[in-house]
């Protein structure tokens, strides 16, 4: 679960730094970091 949250608040420092190069990219990371989100968070609720 730590490892989600810390991929999850990297996802997003990066997004906000500006890192990814074309808007297409930074759309394909913030949706990459939803699911991660909801797949952490779901693992959570489970465990």
């Amino acid at each position: 679960m730590l490892v989600c949250i810390e991929l999850s608040s990297r996802s997003i420092l990066n997004l906000l730094a500006g890192v990814p190069a074309s808007p297409v990219i930074m759309i394909g990371s913030w949706k990459q970091n939803q699911l991660s989100f909801l797949l952490c968070t779901g693992i959570r609720f489970e465990a």
